[in-house]
């Protein structure tokens, strides 16, 4: 007990080393348009509105995603204020805490060093870091994702885990709706495998417990969209009209492979042949067809998926690394025979752990400037959208890009030049309308372009092109 206890500190002490990554400069520079700016308007909504159900944003309301990541955002604002850190601390809390769940997956299905070497190949893939630096409901999704997962695997243990698992997958559900549902197929799988009888009674509670969750959020949602709401959820949530059959032909060559080799840097060729590698295994170890049964539902999903983004396959990672250390393992397990049984697995361990922590180290390095840990400052947009933040004027945008940092910095609802009637849909021809004390967000080149007097409008702010002027 005190060596297992010495072992799970020298664990939690080994990832307090790594807090830097995640929240080192985390509001040293901007939000950026998408979706960091986006989201964390919608997030300050909530605490405007004081309605944590119906999201809104610029005035109008949200249909995009559920509530749960943008209420998480609410509550960072609520503790830190509403600012750039604040924006995405819940992002780099639930990363780094996702590191905890990946190791508690992997000694649960294999063992600690099988655990802690998954979840250092975590840290060091690029695009996970990223998003874990970024204001978005990505790494939240997957704290969720792999929570409900682990919950499914202490049922085992015992049946009362099944309630933390249904709050877990309802909230996980309530991020970013459809994903959360591939979570369920490898929890039954193992349920299947390992014969857990779970009583009627039980999964009744659980049911109920899930209903009295989600009933909230869908009444309020009926009550303001009606069917709207639900029908864009499903079409959202299973992207319908962008589905195409699966390229096994050119397979490698996928946005799906392309993105996850991105994404995972030099973990990519050891996942693909670890992969290969444990279904070798998949007799003598019956937690490896729970996770091919993850891998091969979310893959399915991706393959099939026209709009797929390097984002949405952050999912794939835990399991990638979970595969490549347990091949590894077992590499090594087998080459260790040439060593008395005494010290095979202490060798096999320190081998591991030595040679997974060397390139972790090195993806680190590599990445370290790709996930901005140096950056600082404000983007141009930012400045110039800032200045016009307690002003009482209009606020028109010039432009044919959405630009939600605009509506973020300013503080105030951006009204779109494009969506006049005409000719008022561009800038000279609505300043030739002659609507006057109107604040406008343009770039110097179109003023220069449109040949606009300069006595008509007066220059608020203005920063490497981009420009605020007030019509007077």
């Amino acid at each position: 007990m005190k060596n297992k206890s010495r072992g799970i500190i020298l664990v939690i002490l080994l990832f307090c080393l790594l807090i830097p990554l995640f929240f080192y400069n985390l509001g040293g520079f901007s939000l950026i348009d998408f979706d960091e700016a986006w989201y964390a308007e919608v997030a300050r909504n909530i605490l405007r509105s004081g309605n944590p159900l119906i999201l809104t944003f610029n005035g109008n309301l949200f249909l995009d995603h559920p509530p749960a990541g943008f209420n998480i955002v609410a509550l960072s604002f609520l503790i830190f204020g509403v600012n750039d850190f604040a924006a995405r601390f819940p992002s780099a809390v639930f990363g780094f805490l996702s590191l905890f769940l990946l190791f508690a997956i992997g000694k649960k299905l294999f063992n600690k060093i099988i655990g802690l070497s998954s979840s250092l190949i975590l840290v060091s893939c690029v695009w996970f870091m990223f998003r874990a630096r970024s204001g978005n409901m990505d790494t939240i999704l997957l704290f969720f994702y792999l929570l409900t997962f682990y919950f499914g695997l202490k049922v085992i243990d015992n049946r009362k885990w099944l309630y933390a698992l249904v709050a877990s997958f309802s909230v996980l559900f309530l991020i970013k709706y459809m994903i959360g549902l591939t979570v369920l197929v490898p929890i039954v799988f193992y349920w299947i495998i390992y014969k857990i009888p779970v009583s009627r009674k039980t999964i009744l509670k659980s049911l109920l417990l899930l209903v009295a969750i989600l009933t909230p959020w869908i009444i309020a949602n009926y009550l303001t969209y009606g069917l709207l709401y639900f029908q864009n959820m499903i079409s959202s949530g299973l992207r319908m009209g962008t589905r195409i059959p699966p390229d096994l032909t050119g397979l490698l060559s996928t946005n799906t492979f392309v993105y996850l080799h991105y994404g995972i840097g030099k973990w990519y060729y050891p996942g693909l042949v670890s992969g290969v590698f444990s279904l070798f295994f998949i007799r003598k170890k019956k937690a490896l067809v729970v996770l091919y049964a993850l891998l091969i539902v979310l893959l399915s999903g991706f393959l099939t998926n026209s709009k797929t983004e390097i984002w949405h396959l952050i999912p794939l990672y835990p399991t990638t690394a979970l595969f490549i250390s347990f091949t590894l393992f077992e590499i090594l397990s087998i080459l260790s025979h040439v060593f008395t049984a005494r010290h095979r697995q202490r060798i096999v361990s320190f081998c591991m752990l030595y040679a997974i922590l060397f390139v972790t180290l090195y993806q680190i390095n590599k990445y370290r400037d790709n996930v901005r840990l140096f950056d600082r400052g404000m983007t141009d947009l930012a400045f110039v959208s800032a200045a016009a933040k307690n002003r009482p004027e209009k606020l028109y945008l010039d432009g044919h890009d959405f630009m939600p940092s605009t509506v973020y910095y300013s503080e105030k609802k951006v009204n779109f030049l494009r969506y006049n009637d005409p000719p008022q849909d561009n800038l000279k021809g609505f300043i030739a309308s002659g609507e006057k004390n109107v604040l406008i967000l343009t770039e110097n080149w179109k003023l220069e372009a449109d040949k606009i007097d300069k006595k008509i409008y007066r220059i608020i702010t203005e920063r490497s092109g981009r420009i605020l002027i007030l019509v007077i």
